[in-house]
């Protein structure tokens, strides 16, 4: 049998055009897919689809084996185009996942950072003189205005905005290594 004519019919003659072929088709698939593995199992599908539809091959056979590895490489190249979006879909989501996941407040690892940060800030506000932290507190977490703290201390506003520069200006220093901290007085 030569391989041009599409009597493969029975068994030995199909054995034949797949011995005589297979190598030839193997390097084919291989210029279109780059990759051994997947050229012999395409070239194998292609043989089986042959015998499979062994009775409807009515011209050459070589042609049509030709076509069928074409097709089953371009099946190939776009199920592994469909699984690399599927990936790269797969992965954006997973990363989004996984940003939101460390940029979630009530995550733990936020709160122990929230929580030293905060045992920092308490711990240089009970360094300053007790004025100063009086009138601070009062005004950074009491939200008292100027005028409330001014009657409610019996002291003038101005002495309130001397006492809080005081407070700002020993606070940048007890934290100036440990933070950017950018008051307003």
């Amino acid at each position: 049998m030569n391989g041009e004519s599409a009597d493969i019919g029975d068994i030995q003659s199909f054995n034949n055009f797949f011995e005589s072929h297979y190598e030839w088709a193997c390097a084919v698939a291989m210029t279109f897919v780059h990759d051994t593995y997947a050229a012999e199992d395409i070239v194998s599908e292609a043989f089986v689809a042959i015998w499979e539809n062994r009775a409807s091959i009515h011209n050459s056979v070589r042609p049509y084996l030709l076509k069928t590895i074409r097709n089953k490489c371009l099946n190939h190249i776009r199920f592994l185009k469909s699984q690399e979006k599927l990936k790269d879909n797969v992965r954006e989501q997973m990363l989004e996942r996984q940003e939101n996941f460390i940029l979630d407040s009530e995550h733990p690892l936020n709160y122990v950072d929230r929580q030293e940060t905060k045992q920092i800030i308490d711990d240089a506000i009970k360094q300053l003189p007790a004025k100063c932290k009086q009138i601070f507190l009062m005004n950074h977490y009491e939200e008292k205005s100027y005028k409330e703290i001014s009657e409610e201390l019996n002291i003038t506003e101005n002495t309130i905005k001397t006492q809080l520069r005081i407070a700002f200006s020993k606070l940048r220093e007890l934290l100036k290594d440990k933070f950017i901290l950018i008051f307003w007085a």
